[in-house]
């Protein structure tokens, strides 16, 4: 944010030198005779609601209905989706299983703490190998009891050429069809029949589910931690800060979440870091970093729908106020979801193959705070031609401020070396008064100052050489920063300028 309230006094200084369009002033009291001259220069009233509305399109800005402003920094959008849970799972489910009878029952391939009731297939094989040491036909029935579609088991018939000598291999698709398992069993029953209907065992009977995808599963689906991604957030509030401080009284960093998984997650923060103008890294400190952010989810009878979760870290849940009144220029944080974080197996879950959460952190300041000396320093190309000829000057400045800001400090003219050829103001010189305000912060007053600023003979060619300006200012608020003050859109400053000079 280079041009928030320290654009105020920027505009007011350089329109000393910069604007073009005369105006009547009215009021300066300047005399006039043959060899001196008189002439308004500026005369503006500039609200807040002006000057914000020349910020970059990275800068979010919002009015409250009191007219309070905050200025808000977004984050990218970080998102984690089922697929690295389906993943997890599909990898498991590939374990071989070997068929040492004709009926066998087994836990299969499931991640440990995975409980599942059922899941939809969209994808995958179900691959078979045997052999058998017999030289005629084999008419063989296999039943997986676990794999079902409209209720029935999945059963596979086929006949196997005992005159080949190599081991039958069958992969058969599953799409559409359901696991609908017990405590993640997997049971597989077959019947080999010679012609004369012996039935026989077959050697090295191998099964495996092979490339599965997955479109729906529910149950318990176990404890664990996916990334959901880490993102800095850069805080351009302090990016021409020289001095002083800002203190924010009720500043927030917000966190929006959109989950449409269907069971107990937590966002769990690896860490949220601010970082200072000075590169100093300090730790936003709260319960919610450590116990994580529960995010609210679907229940069984909402699948397909997506729940919003707002939560902030503020002023009474952690140390926001003290970490962002350091003169942060970033927030970097890095975040993971839990899934089922209070181990709850009886809670039992959903998701499906578009399930995620999408997560946005947002960094809020409001214009509602304190600031002591707080400086800003910015440079400007000048042009002073049309003045040559002038041997003195004197500049009046009038201002009446509905704002609660102390506008001061100083103004250096440069060469094109960049060298300070001299300054405008005696040091630490203040420009514009501060509006009083009550005990709330809210402006009850107008903050009045007339000030005169003399530019003798012996000074006025090296600063028409001037190049270049650089415009050094400090803010504070009302009571030299003492009290926290409420800045809002539709409060305005009036200034008035005329300059006196004698070219003879």
């Amino acid at each position: 944010m280079t041009r928030t309230i320290y654009h105020i006094g920027i505009v007011l200084l350089f329109s000393f030198f910069a604007c073009k369009n005369i105006a009547d002033i009215g009021n300066l009291e300047i005399d006039t005779n043959n060899a001196e001259y008189a002439i308004p220069l500026f005369n503006t009233t500039l609200s807040f609601e002006d000057i914000i509305t020349d910020f970059s399109e990275e800068t979010f800005i919002t009015i409250e209905e009191d007219g309070l402003i905050r200025f808000n920094y977004k984050g990218n959008i970080l998102e984690s989706t089922s697929q690295q849970i389906f993943d997890q799972i599909a990898t498991a489910t590939t374990i071989p299983l070997f068929v040492t009878d004709t009926v066998v029952t087994t836990e299969y391939g499931i991640p440990d703490g995975v409980d599942i009731d059922f899941a939809d297939m969209k994808s995958g094989t179900i691959a078979f190998t045997f052999t058998a040491s017999y030289n005629e036909e084999i008419d063989v029935q296999i039943i997986i009891d676990e794999i079902e579609k409209d209720g029935e088991p999945y059963i596979r018939n086929f006949t196997y050429d005992g005159s080949s000598s190599n081991p039958f291999i069958s992969l058969l698709p599953i799409a559409g069809w359901r696991w609908n398992s017990e405590d993640n069993q997997l049971t597989v029953r077959y019947k080999a029949t010679l012609p004369d209907g012996t039935r026989i065992l077959l050697d090295n009977f191998i099964i495996a589910l092979n490339n599965l995808e997955f479109s729906y599963a529910e149950g318990y689906l176990g404890n664990e931690f996916y990334p959901v991604g880490r993102d800095t957030i850069n805080i351009d509030f302090f990016d021409n800060w020289i001095r002083g401080n800002i203190y924010f009284e009720d500043p927030k960093i917000t966190l929006t979440a959109f989950n449409s998984f269907g069971f107990p997650l937590d966002g769990k923060f690896n860490q949220v870091k601010i970082i200072t103008v000075d590169s100093t890294v300090l730790p936003v400190e709260s319960p919610f970093i450590e116990d994580g952010v529960f995010m609210n989810y679907p229940s069984l009878a909402e699948v397909g729908q997506v729940k919003e979760t707002v939560f902030s870290f503020n002023k009474d849940n952690s140390n926001i106020r003290e970490v962002l009144g350091s003169n942060p220029i970033a927030l970097d944080y890095d975040l993971d979801g839990e899934t089922n974080p209070e181990l709850n197996t009886n809670i039992r879950g959903f998701m499906t193959d578009s399930s995620f959460l999408r997560v946005q952190v947002e960094v809020e300041l409001p214009i509602h705070g304190a600031a002591s000396g707080f400086g800003v320093l910015d440079t400007f190309e000048v042009d002073f031609s049309e003045f040559v000829g002038v041997k003195s000057a004197e500049f009046k400045v009038i201002s009446e401020n509905k704002m609660p800001l102390d506008v001061g400090r100083q103004l250096y003219f440069l060469n094109e070396n960049d060298e300070v050829i001299d300054s405008l103001l005696t040091p630490d010189q203040l420009l514009i008064t501060a509006a009083p305000v009550d005990q709330l912060g809210n402006v009850n007053g107008i903050g009045e100052k007339t000030l005169f600023i003399p530019i003798p003979e012996n000074r006025l060619d090296p600063i028409l050489a001037a190049k270049r300006i650089a415009l050094a200012v400090d803010f504070s608020t009302y009571n030299e920063g003492q009290e926290s003050v409420r800045i809002t859109a539709e409060q305005s400053v009036n200034v008035r300028v005329g300059v006196r000079f004698q070219r003879e």
